[in-house]
């Protein structure tokens, strides 16, 4: 910026710098420059190891230079410290796995009669959380195990025989419920005689 400067009585317009000897010796000067139009007020303004002067007043910076060893990765995160990045800077971020779940399922099937076959049915289901590795995975951790099925066998040999007849009573054989009663068989102690009932 330039000023109006008057010297032994004399004006001067717009006069960027003022020059003032300080020994007889022509090369020996100093140069004054108008500083009052700065825009710098503080050090966090100016690069560390830099210095500038503003309206008469100097500023030593304090802004670090940083690159990409100062960036810290957290799982997903990536933060940058403050300071000035000369260059673009990135980090790579570790990327975990989940490994899908060993799981053991046990059911009990419900075995049913319908016409000549035997039907059994199974279905179950089992919530499993994964184990997963260091690192960041993107999408969830837990999983969902299901199993579920149908089946028939042939009984067309059994048929025949599967009737509430042949099966005791008191249990039951794909779905038909005994009704078959065994006779009973006891001795006499002292006549040593078989009686049925």
């Amino acid at each position: 910026m330039a000023k109006n400067v008057t010297i032994n009585g004399v004006d001067y317009q717009n006069v960027p710098s003022v020059k003032i000897p300080l020994t007889s010796d022509p090369s020996q000067e100093a140069e004054f420059f108008d500083t009052s139009d700065a825009t710098v007020s503080s050090a966090d303004q100016i690069l560390d190891g830099y210095s500038a002067y503003a309206d008469g007043v100097k500023f030593t910076g304090s802004i670090p230079t940083k690159d990409s060893t100062d960036l810290e990765a957290s799982g997903a995160t990536v933060t940058a410290p403050a300071g000035y990045y000369a260059e673009s800077a990135s980090k790579s971020v570790a990327s975990g796995s989940a490994a899908t779940p060993a799981t053991s399922i046990t059911a009990n099937p419900s075995i049913t009669a319908s016409g000549s076959n035997i039907v059994a049915q199974v279905s179950a289901q089992q919530n499993v959380t994964p184990t997963v590795s260091a690192g960041y995975v993107s999408s969830g951790t837990a999983g969902q195990v299901s199993v579920s099925g149908q089946g028939s066998v042939s009984a067309a040999s059994l048929d025949a025989n599967l009737v509430a007849g042949n099966i005791k009573s008191g249990k039951t054989i794909f779905g038909v419920a005994g009704s078959l009663t065994l006779p009973t068989i006891t001795q006499n102690s002292t006549t040593k005689v078989l009686s049925i009932s």
